[in-house]
């Protein structure tokens, strides 16, 4: 008999861009600054209204799936935080602008601050503008020593003519996930898929220097800023709320996912569904759900979120992966372990991963199971009419979300 031990290492960030805050590609902030909503001296008289002459979607042009309706402007987490028409109007105006690939925007009444800390709300809501750059200049024109006015400079990664052909890879990458997403599954299902997608066919690559979704999407590889956009992007795209999270974890800039799903908040870090063995081996049929709808208190044990943005306290678990599926424990349970070893061998799953709610039932679990080797016979009980091999286990386990993951082998 033999028990080989993995642990799962989660992936970060590590390529830092020039100008940029890593994994989140805002504007960086000085010495003691934070990000807040911007604020406004005076708005133009004629501004319009939200809601007006602009496509709710932007002007992307992006491909219509059927029965994929995405999300309304009002369900875009940033805007959503804008209380004044004032304040919705300007979003409103540099979305467009950028949705056209403008150079610039000229703006009155408004500080240039201002209008950069807004061009990162359009940053945060719309992923899909894949080719603005993470930085951007404003200048002020005064006369006798009155501000006039003040011009915002966009920057972009590419062309006019790069991004439509780019936009049409894009299409057709999403179109691959959309269209296998059934529009009347739960929203536990549609988020499920996604996450799924995303992992099995993407390599976190740590030299990918282009954090927007295209890497991701179109060459199957990116950094955790990537993955976050293209989760957040295609779950949009299917009417779920999903905002873009950046904060710290194990010490490194971090991006993942705030989601709405059915009514409440949860977060989700498609990146660590991804991970990296200690090994350096990167199985491409592995997923790992100990960041698949997870509470703040959960998600904070690894990671610092940061005060960009105002977010939820999260407490809802029913869309948990491990709650979802009857795989969450309160204590060490042998009989229960057995039971749900025996269904997974019966469907013939590759693991069966578990959830246990509390450190004293983790601690005792994975001292039962391994010191003791109590798998072994757990995994006979399950092998005598299903062909599973009990004579050899692998598994990963996870000290901060308390899971165990037992990679499961069968016969011919």
């Amino acid at each position: 008999m033999k028990i080989q031990i993995r642990r799962a290492v989660p992936v970060l960030l590590s390529a830092v861009l020039l100008g940029l805050c890593p994994a989140c590609a805002f504007l960086p902030l000085g010495p003691g600054e934070t990000f807040r909503p911007p604020t406004f001296t005076s708005a133009p008289k004629d501004s319009p209204q939200p809601g007006g002459d602009g496509p709710d979607n932007g002007g992307t042009g992006e491909a219509e799936t059927p029965g994929v309706t995405g999300i309304d402007q009002t369900q875009r987490y940033a805007f959503s935080l804008l209380s004044s028409t004032d304040d919705q109007s300007l979003y409103l105006r540099m979305r467009d602008a950028v949705a056209q690939m403008s150079p610039s925007l000229v703006e009155t009444g408004y500080e240039a601050q201002a209008l950069l800390e807004m061009l990162d709300y359009i940053r945060i809501d719309y992923p899909e503008y894949f080719w603005l750059s993470g930085t951007a200049d404003a200048s002020t024109r005064t006369r006798n020593g009155v501000t006039q006015d003040v011009t915002i400079n966009f920057q972009y990664t590419m062309s006019a003519a790069e991004q439509a052909q780019a936009q049409a890879a894009v299409d057709a990458a999403a179109e691959e996930c959309l269209s296998a997403i059934d529009p009347s599954w739960s929203d536990y299902d549609k988020i499920k898929a996604v996450y799924d997608w995303i992992i099995r066919r993407t390599d976190y690559e740590g030299s990918v220097m282009d954090q927007s979704l295209y890497s991701v999407l179109v060459e199957g590889q990116g950094v955790c800023a990537g993955y976050a956009r293209t989760t957040q992007y295609l779950l949009n795209r299917l009417g779920i709320p999903c905002t873009y999270i950046t904060g710290t974890a194990r010490g490194g800039g971090h991006a993942w996912n705030l989601v709405q799903a059915d009514g409440a908040y949860y977060y989700l870090d498609t990146t660590w569904g991804d991970p990296v063995f200690a090994d350096g081996d990167q199985d491409p049929d592995h997923v790992s759900y100990a960041y698949f709808c997870v509470t703040t208190e959960s998600l904070q044990r690894t990671h610092v979120i940061d005060d960009t943005l105002p977010v939820p306290l999260c407490t809802a678990t029913a869309c948990n992966y491990y709650v979802h599926n009857g795989l969450a424990l309160d204590s060490y349970d042998s009989v229960a372990l057995s039971g749900l070893l025996t269904q997974a061998a019966r469907n013939r799953q590759g693991e069966l991963s578990v959830l246990f709610t509390s450190d004293q039932a983790y601690r005792q679990a994975v001292s039962a199971l391994f010191e003791r080797q109590e798998i072994f016979s757990l995994l006979d009980d399950a092998a005598d009419a299903t062909g599973l091999n009990a004579n050899h286990v692998s598994y990963s386990v996870n000290d901060q979300q308390r899971t165990v993951t037992i990679n499961l082998t069968y016969g011919n």
